[in-house]
């Protein structure tokens, strides 16, 4: 069976019960000492680590370096899309949105998760941006396109999950009145970030990350790539350059992505690597006859299952 994996992006660490057990299985445990190693004196880190190996259910309102949940759900993912390798369940795309989109990236071969690591400390700390991001549930597409249409300018950065649920990026002095329209046509409304992510508003940002990224060392990847934000095979280190930095300034479609996949590369199966399980209900929510799994179903077994010695050891400040 054709088979794509999808890297999901923040929306998987909402809740501790989608990334905890992530955050028990061995590999990510073996990747992430290599980041407790390189960070673990950063103050920030720590108390992000703490609270991520505890299962803090209010884990992104507490961050103050948006590095560190970034680099954890990258090494949640990459180790899952390792464990599912090495079971022998290769894909033939892969795919991403939002931050999913550095794992995806990474697992195509362009770089390692060491490089990974290597990067986001030449990044330095990363600060919570102006406005928000709204996530907005209708009850069927009919409503959802009514709802986009009556946002005026905000309307063109608007980000697609699926045909139903959509994330806008909104200035602070314009959140009420674009909460407003759309509690109006019926959607459901949360807060996903407390920044306006995928938009305008990430520019600058976008622009400082691809001359960080312009500086990288990327090898040729190895496996498929399709851009949530074009619906274009990647095909080069600079593909992934630009895709990578226009990431957090543009809006993607993820159900586009999908339908995509299906209609011209023939996925017939999607795999979700997760954290949680949003990803797998935007699939559905196209309508197409394909099947989609969890990861962490697929590798499911008790050999699998183990928890590694120390694997809730805190961190504390070390000694001068």
């Amino acid at each position: 069976m054709t088979t794509a994996f999808v890297f999901p992006g923040l929306d998987g660490v909402q809740r501790a019960i989608d990334f905890k057990p992530l955050t028990r299985r061995p590999r990510f445990l073996a990747l992430w000492e290599r980041a407790t190693t390189r960070f673990g004196d950063d103050p920030d880190f720590r108390s992000f680590h703490n609270g991520l190996l505890r299962g803090d259910a209010r884990l992104l309102p507490s961050v103050r370096d948006w590095r560190w949940p970034a680099l954890a759900v990258a090494t949640m993912q990459l180790a899952l899309a390792e464990e599912l390798t090495q079971r022998g369940i290769r894909p033939s795309f892969v795919t991403g949105y939002s931050i999913g989109n550095v794992a995806r990236s990474l697992f195509a071969g362009i770089a390692d998760h060491d490089a990974l690591l290597e990067f986001t400390a030449g990044l330095g700390p990363i600060h919570r941006g102006c406005g928000v991001t709204v996530i907005a549930f209708g009850k069927n597409s009919v409503d959802a396109t009514r709802a986009i249409r009556r946002l005026g300018a905000h309307a063109e950065h608007v980000s697609h999950l699926s045909d139903r649920i959509f994330a806008v990026p909104v200035e602070t002095e314009a959140e009420e009145g674009i909460r407003s329209i759309l509690r109006s046509h019926g959607m459901r409304l949360f807060e996903l970030a407390p920044c306006g992510l995928h938009g305008p508003m990430q520019r600058a940002f976008a622009n400082e990350l691809r001359w960080h990224l312009d500086l990288a060392r990327l090898a040729p990847q190895r496996i498929p790539v399709l851009s949530s934000q074009t619906q274009r095979v990647l095909r080069s280190a600079r593909d992934h350059c630009e895709d990578l930095s226009d990431n957090v300034a543009t809006p993607f479609d993820f159900a586009a992505t999908v339908r995509r996949l299906h209609a011209d590369h023939g996925i017939r199966r999607f795999v979700n690597v997760g954290p949680g399980r949003h990803a797998e209900h935007f699939v559905q929510h196209t309508g197409l006859q394909v099947e989609v799994v969890n990861a962490v179903e697929l590798l499911a077994s008790p050999s699998r299952t183990a928890i590694a010695p120390n694997a809730t050891r805190p961190l504390s400040a070390r000694p001068a």
